[in-house]
């Protein structure tokens, strides 16, 4: 019974870290450098793909008598042979990596800001290259981590760190807002305005 309570908190703080991380905190600077009806299009498109796709991964199961928890790639290695099974899972691990090296280089640039971001940083500015050796380190320190379970408990404590920043986020939006001159112009805005260039 304390195994599977467990199992549900960490299942509740890693769904909570995905939305609140890839979703709350960060698709709101996304929309904003996209445009909010470019955005708006491509949420709904994902949206109407998402159970599509998954109810096809469903039906697919049943007809080759597997278990519907399969994985992507499994499943293609069943219908197309192992190069494809093979093909997925580069396609897969690349993609990883790819957020890896964004997370990395995010984590780099926040840290830098933080520290370097106001005229009275002064003393307590940490360069770049600095911070991205500290955060390399850190990393490698990870390989001797003997069970990747472990990553589950210490990813638990992220949701503690996203609630504080969507609380912090929330506080200085609504007192940002209230301090504008034209509050519904600055909407207008916000509602149109396209920057492609990021």
């Amino acid at each position: 019974a304390t195994f599977i309570i467990q199992q549900k908190i960490l299942m509740f703080c890693n769904i909570f870290r995905v939305f609140v991380a890839c979703g709350v905190l960060v698709m709101p600077h996304a929309i904003s450098l996209s445009g909010f009806l470019p955005s708006l299009l491509l949420v709904l498109g994902v949206s109407w793909l998402t159970p599509i796709n998954h109810n096809y991964m469903q039906k697919l199961c049943r007809l080759l008598c597997i278990s519907p928890g399969v994985t992507l790639e499994t499943l293609s290695g069943k219908i197309l042979g192992n190069k494809i099974k093979k093909f997925i899972l580069l396609v897969i691990s690349g993609s990883q990596l790819c957020a890896f090296i964004g997370s990395f280089i995010l984590a780099t640039d926040l840290l830098h800001y933080t520290f370097c971001g106001n005229e009275l940083a002064g003393v307590e500015c940490i360069p770049r290259s600095t911070i991205a050796l500290f955060l390399a380190g850190f990393i490698l320190l990870m390989v001797f981590i003997p069970n990747l379970k472990t990553f589950g408990y210490i990813s638990s404590l992220s949701v503690f760190f996203q609630f504080f920043a969507l609380v912090c986020v929330c506080f200085s939006s609504i007192r940002l807002f209230t301090q504008l001159p034209t509050p519904l112009q600055t909407f207008r805005e916000e509602l149109f305005f396209t920057n492609w260039g990021n």
